[in-house]
């Protein structure tokens, strides 16, 4: 996610199968899409990804705490990001909240909150606000900051393990992305780009 790599690989996702199918039938398309997909039906993307890096652990947390990331001229790459700021408000040494803006088909806002648990192994996880668990946490962030919170999936996690080998750090991540409706079609798709984002992460993170 520093970038969200399963929110970019949605987006990513989208603009390519929809704009590859929409040709020259769009408006039937959708509707016949529409009609043939339950409200209910969801799927779940899993996208892990483990690799040695030569960095710090230190490093690797200062990259996901950055607010220095975008799709163009900022100091880290993030796919599609716009802006991706940490907020000062309620954050501490283990918890911290960011806003991200991500650029596509659609444009998306959200929040995401990281708990990071520090050792000789370290623990990051990242999770996506949600209306269902989050909904006066969300209204808080709102009201505090002005910023929009409006995901694009229905829930969304990344489990990060961090473990120092030698003069290298290995990294280990694991997401997590459920999406529903007719993004629940696209789960190939969507898992493709989020490799692809992951393997942009990984390049943060070696910087």
């Amino acid at each position: 996610m520093v970038a969200s790599p399963f929110v970019c690989g949605i987006l990513q996702a989208m603009h390519t199968e929809i704009s590859r199918r929409s040709r020259p039938y769009a408006g039937i398309l959708l509707a016949a899409t529409a009609l043939s997909v339950p409200a209910s039906a969801a799927s779940e993307v899993r996208v892990n990804k483990k690799g040695l890096v030569r960095t710090t652990s230190d490093h690797v947390l200062e990259v996901m705490a950055s607010s220095d990331v975008c799709d163009e001229g900022c100091k880290y790459y993030g796919p599609n990001i716009e802006k991706e700021l940490k907020l000062s408000y309620r954050a501490t040494d283990s918890s911290f909240y960011k806003w991200t803006h991500v650029s596509g088909i659609k444009t998306v806002k959200f929040f995401k909150h990281y708990q990071v648990t520090r050792g000789p192994v370290t623990k990051v996880t990242i999770r996506v606000l949600t209306e269902d668990h989050d909904k006066a946490l969300i209204e808080d962030l709102r009201k505090k900051t002005g910023w929009e919170h409006a995901p694009l999936f229905e829930a969304s996690r990344g489990d990060y393990t961090i473990t120092p080998k030698g003069s290298d750090v290995e990294v280990d991540v694991r997401t997590t992305t459920r999406i529903g409706g007719l993004l629940s079609l696209l789960s190939a798709t969507v898992r493709k780009e989020t490799e692809k984002s992951l393997h942009a992460l990984f390049e943060n993170f070696a910087r």
